[in-house]
């Protein structure tokens, strides 16, 4: 069993680390990195290194078959296109006049191909390993020619900054007005063979700048990025878990959008009312969709003192609602590909003061949003979209829960009650760490409205977008909630949700669950009572770790009737624990995979549960929107073996769903209680194949007999598990890497990779009028 020191610590108080250790989910294919030539790091130029001195040159690369044009950079790195007036190959990057003639590029697979035939994939160039899938990054993001008349630049190359903006670490230079970077031209100087140098040639394109230089990583190179998941443009009806998918001309520009200095004032003005440090708390508490998320839960517990069932009832219900209307609104960005007000400021007005939050005077071409801008298109506004589809959830939903305040019933209403505490009663979002800024908290009302109105006070989208969002994604909460109520058949026949539900108390809730601490005699007898099965949930001193999860001082506190805390029994600490073990490594991933990585962890959890129960149904991705039987029931009916069978399932997924998390999970609560396999066990992979193989058939009854032969917690944590990878790693995206026809293996073909060769500068925004 667990020390008091093997306690989540502070979650109240949590700087969303948990798992720090572990690495960073990098979406490959979405994150590109080239050199500037004049190594800017936004300091002054006086300061800067000479550049190191080029290596001798190597000798030229073989000729390609003819018709073909080459651009090699470092000798490693090629793009192909097809040349329209037969010029021979050149042998660096080609010029402005050289681009002009060339034709368009071919696809990334005709590429490859001809690629193939001069590049073998095992040639070392530099030292380092390339191989031709790899060409896509430079094929499309570095000198793709699309001969739209709208080039190179949208919010799809901005820099990924790993801090939020602090303007007022950087004011003393605002004005300092330093000579413009000069431009890169054509260059085959190449950096040391350790580390090679991208040196590219792109026609000027002022209209469109990177979002910042506080992007640099230190060594010259941007962090630039394209659109985040491209691939959900192709997405359909069938993508969505429970919702339908709107139609995408809900949400089209208007005509403001063919003027984006029209604009300006507007957001300015927005930004300009930001003034005290509870309105900046407020831009960066919805900035966070997984503050609103946690939020909500915690409320649900310290504030209504519901049962985890009932928690992780509304937790699939809302992680669904979002994931559903994520996809919606990233087709539709996808869709429009349009710029934020940082690129139309910084290009227009690069030497005129502008007056923003806290009265802030900045320069144009240093103007910056208050927290970190996202490298997708601006419109519509994915936050707002969002939080229309959690507000209409919860209105549908919530008046279904039990809520109590001190005893006394709360009958629920959208414009009037709580469903975020109070700053005074929830100063910090757990688990997070997010600054509560609301005196009064949260109502369903408040929080959508205020989800998308921050983002305007923040600077990070124009006026028309926040309304726009929330138009394409009417509907997609209400249809989540709908059904999410399926799930509890009982709700239909007019059974009370608590009842329908038939929760239950942990293993000896009250044995040593007081403000004075009992003696290790004592304890030992209530770790007794709960071994007698391995589907109960072992004993542990509960106040203790309420102490050490809220971060109380006292046992007193912890236990006290006057305070929320003592509403968490074993079973919400367990519970929230395996949350606390995986949210920060959640937190490193951008906002669309977010929702994708908390769905499918909400729903082995629930899916967990429904197994564990006589009547409780499935929710089934990738098979069905519709309520469905669980894979098979275990007889079991209790909380805590709903909680066992969930802990081994999450144990289960979290190596696919979350490769960064293992090692957080393995240093958790829950695993120290139950100490499940990680990842797949040998003997289901052998019976019924490698779920996340494009190989393996899928076959219930093969799950079904291997869990019979041998029934526990682990094994139908297992197969809920393994029914939910099988479907979720064979979808549109790519979570195998292998679209594409990349069949390589990694690091060639990653997983979540675009597919689509994805052209942000096409369609509607030829129209553009960015400059002003």
């Amino acid at each position: 069993l667990p020390s008091a020191s093997a306690m989540p610590a502070g979650l109240a108080d949590s700087d969303g680390q948990w798992g720090e250790d572990s690495p960073s989910i990098q979406w490959s294919g979405d994150r590109r990195s080239r050199r500037r030539l004049d190594d800017d790091d936004g300091g002054d130029d006086d300061k800067k290194s000479p550049p190191p001195p080029p290596p001798s040159p190597s000798p030229p690369p073989a000729p390609l078959p003819p018709s073909w044009h080459e651009v090699l950079l470092n000798g490693g790195w090629a793009n192909c296109y097809p040349l329209s007036n037969g010029a021979d190959r050149v042998a660096n990057s080609p010029t402005s006049e050289q681009s002009d003639s060339m034709g368009a590029p071919f696809t990334l697979s005709q590429c490859m191909e001809k690629c193939k035939e001069r590049f073998d994939w095992t040639t070392r160039c530099n030292s380092v390993t390339w191989h031709p899938s790899q060409l896509k990054c430079w094929l499309r993001a570095n000198v793709r020619l699309d001969g739209a008349g709208c080039r190179s630049g949208g919010d799809q190359y901005r820099n990924i900054r790993d801090d939020t903006n602090r303007r007022a670490d950087r004011s003393a230079d605002r004005h300092t007005d330093r000579p413009e970077p000069a431009a890169a031209e054509p260059s085959s100087a190449v950096a040391s063979s350790a580390e090679p140098s991208f040196v590219v040639a792109r026609e000027a394109q002022p209209e469109r700048v990177l979002e910042a230089a506080e992007g640099l990583d230190g060594r010259g190179s941007f962090c630039d990025q394209e659109h985040v998941a491209a691939f959900l443009q192709l997405a359909t009806d069938k993508d969505l878990i429970m919702a339908a998918m709107p139609s995408m001309d809900r949400a089209t520009p208007g005509p403001e959008y063919d003027d984006y200095p029209s604009m300006v004032p507007a957001v300015i003005a927005k930004l300009a009312t930001v003034t005290t440090k509870a309105q900046k708390d407020e831009v960066k508490l919805f900035d966070g969709k997984l503050n609103v998320a946690v939020g909500l839960m915690s409320t649900l517990m310290l504030g209504y003192g519901s049962t985890v069932e009932e928690i992780m009832l509304h937790s699939i219900g809302e992680s669904c609602a979002v994931a559903d209307a994520g996809v919606a609104v990233w087709k539709n960005k996808l869709r429009n590909s349009r710029v934020r007000p940082t690129t139309v400021i910084q290009t227009n007005y690069p030497n005129e003061d502008f007056t923003i939050n806290d009265g802030i005077t900045v320069l144009g071409k240093h103007f910056q949003a208050l927290v970190r801008v996202m490298p997708h298109s601006e419109f519509p506004s994915g936050s707002s979209c969002m939080c229309q589809a959690i507000k209409e959830f919860l209105t549908e939903f919530w008046p279904n829960l039990p809520l109590a305040r001190q005893g006394k019933p709360v009958t629920y209403d959208p414009a009037t009650t709580a469903v975020i505490l109070s700053e005074q009663e929830m100063p910090k979002i757990p688990l997070t760490g997010a600054v509560n800024p609301s005196g009064s908290g949260y109502t369903t009302v408040t929080l959508s409205d205020r989800c998308g109105e921050t983002r305007l006070e923040g600077g990070m989208h124009f006026e028309a977008a926040v309304p726009a969002g929330r138009t394409l994604c009417d509907g997609m909460g209400t249809a989540a909630a709908k059904t999410t109520m399926t799930l509890v058949p009982g709700l239909a026949a007019g059974i009370p949700l608590r009842e329908a539900l038939a929760p239950s108390p942990p293993c000896a809730a009250d044995c040593c669950a007081a403000e004075t601490a009992c003696d290790e005699d004592a304890c030992n007898v209530c770790i007794a009572q709960c071994n007698a099965s391995a589907w109960t949930l072992p004993w542990f001193d509960v106040v203790e770790a309420r102490m050490q999860a809220f971060g109380l001082g006292s046992r007193r506190d912890a236990d006290s009737r006057s305070q929320p805390f003592h509403q968490a029994s074993r079973a919400h600490i367990v519970l929230m624990a395996m949350f606390s073990a995986l949210i920060g490594t959640v937190m490193k991933s951008e906002s669309i995979y977010q929702t994708r990585q908390t769905s499918s962890i909400d729903a082995v959890i629930w899916n967990s549960f429904a197994a564990c129960s006589p009547d409780l149904m499935a929710i089934k991705f990738g098979q069905s929107k519709d309520a469905a039987e669980p894979l098979v029931r275990t007889g079991q009916t209790s909380t805590d073996a709903r909680l066992a069978a969930a802990v081994h399932a999450v144990a289960c997924a979290v190596p696919t769903l979350l490769p960064g998390a293992p090692k957080s999970f393995m240093k958790s609560v829950p695993y120290a209680l139950f100490t499940p396999i990680m990842g797949f066990a040998e003997s289901l992979v052998e019976k019924c194949g490698d779920p996340i193989s494009s190989d393996t058939d899928y076959s219930p009854e093969c799950l079904r007999g291997w869990y019979l032969a041998e029934p526990s917690p682990s094994r139908i944590g297992q197969v809920t598990c393994y029914e939910l990878i099988f479907f979720r790693t064979q979808d549109s995206w790519n979570s195998l890497g292998t679209e594409g026809n990349c069949t390589e293996g990694r690091p060639y073909c990653e997983p979540f990779a675009d597919y689509t060769d994805y052209n942000p500068e096409s369609g509607a925004c030829v129209n553009e009028k960015v400059s002003a």
